[in-house]
């Protein structure tokens, strides 16, 4: 077959995988009106549908749930057949429907078209997130309740496997599952520099070198180690960086966007003022003494005070038009510190997050990549495709992709401008 034709079947698969995904949900809600066989061992629908298609109990939950929940949302289920949306996107508008309290799920009701539209150029993950902050914007009680029900869940259980091994599993809310991922990650990387004295200290971990979900493994037993010889180990608090307005702290009514966690996870307003009574708050002020954010030449790595200030700007990378998360980015100079002759400083003004892959390409010929004057980012890609990106803490960051070694100028995503493509 010819590329072209394996890209127009590659589009009719999700196409067909849609309708039949629809016409799933119709049969899930016909077999739910039915009468129960006697005879019939099933619990209910969803061990029904589990034994018929051999699939585990929490992928036919998950698919009865939503179901149930597009009986109610008739725009959801016709966009599903008829291919303009993913079972992803269903998925996810049932999923928030079912936790939404009763203003949060009449306005989404009310908006169900308006939400699908937006939804149909975003993927599954990137719909999720704006109808996370949708359900937060329109419930009685700002999200809290939905964020209480959140944390209610979480868990974690440890069994043996038949080789011995011990394995771990279970669910943490948004706020706790930022804690213990921030943390393990610390110590990863302090673990690695440990083990690889000869790396540079100014220089990433490279991230061929990581092993990470091995070396995420070693970090939590190492932090288990830690805590074994403290008397007090909930004494110290671990930081979480929830950015918000000052609107949202004095619970002032405004039109922007609510509060946020740095990775983009919402947060409803009322747990983000208990937040602030529980937290240091360090004012983020660009050009006061709060935190010294410009250097000059004095230092060459950018301080905390300086990564929390440009993570209060960005979520993702600012490198042509990726969007691996802030916290897997290093701070980058865009003009060189010392290399070749460079002159620039550790001040804002030329500092920008990019992610250890994207850092590299910066620096590799015939890429271009500096900051303008307004704080955007220009990149120019060796083909001579030119990204154009402004701060947006809002960009919904995704888990990191595979590494391309080259740009990839048919998508633009929000946020994005591409402009000049060679």
């Amino acid at each position: 077959m010819a590329r072209a034709e394996i890209d127009e079947a590659l589009g009719l698969s999700e196409s067909l995988r849609s309708w039949t995904s629809g016409r799933e949900a119709r049969l899930l809600r016909a077999l739910a009106d039915l009468e129960k066989d006697p005879s019939d061992p099933a619990e209910d629908t969803a061990d029904d549908l589990a034994r018929k298609q051999n699939c585990g109990p929490s992928k036919a939950k998950r698919r009865t749930e939503t179901a149930e929940q597009l009986a109610d949302l008739p725009a959801t289920q016709d966009a599903l057949e008829n291919g303009r949306i993913t079972d992803g996107h269903a998925e996810a508008i049932a999923h928030a429907r079912a936790g939404a309290d009763p203003s949060a799920r009449t306005a989404l009701d009310r908006h169900e078209a308006q939400l699908l539209a937006l939804g149909a150029g975003e993927t599954a993950f990137e719909f999720r997130k704006r109808l996370d902050q949708f359900v937060t914007r329109h419930s009685e009680d700002d999200g809290r309740s939905e964020w209480e029900r959140k944390k209610s869940k979480r868990r974690l259980r440890f069994w043996r496997n038949r080789d011995g091994m011990t394995q771990i599993a279970g669910e943490l809310d948004p706020e706790s599952g930022h804690i213990v991922q921030t943390q393990l990650e610390r110590v990863s990387e302090e673990l690695f520099r440990h083990d690889h004295a000869d790396h540079p200290d100014d220089a990433p971990v490279p991230v061929e070198e990581r092993k990470y979900e091995q070396r995420l493994a070693d970090a939590l037993v190492e932090t288990c180690r830690r805590a074994e010889g403290q008397a007090h180990p909930t004494s110290t608090h671990d930081r979480v960086v929830c950015t918000l307005t000052l609107d949202d702290l004095f619970d002032r009514p405004h039109d922007g966007p609510g509060p946020t966690m740095n990775d983009g996870t919402p947060v409803p307003a009322g747990v983000a003022r208990r937040m602030a009574c529980d937290a240091g708050i360090i004012p983020l002020v660009l050009d006061g003494g709060s935190i010294p954010l410009d250097l000059g030449r004095a230092r060459r790595i950018a301080t905390p005070g300086q990564r929390l200030a440009l993570g209060a700007l960005w979520s993702t990378c600012s490198f042509a038009d990726c969007r691996r998360p802030f916290h897997w980015c290093d701070i980058h100079h865009t003009r060189p510190f010392n290399a070749d002759g460079g002159h620039g400083k550790t001040d804002l003004a030329e500092l920008t997050p990019v992610c250890r892959h994207c850092h590299d390409l910066s620096h590799t010929p015939g890429w271009h990549f500096d900051k303008l004057a307004d704080g955007s980012t220009h990149t120019r890609a060796p083909d001579g495709t030119r990204w154009r990106r402004r701060p947006n803490r809002h960009r919904t960051a995704e888990p990191p992709l595979a590494a391309a070694t080259e740009a990839e100028p048919h998508r633009t995503p929000a946020a994005t401008t591409l402009f000049d493509a060679a």
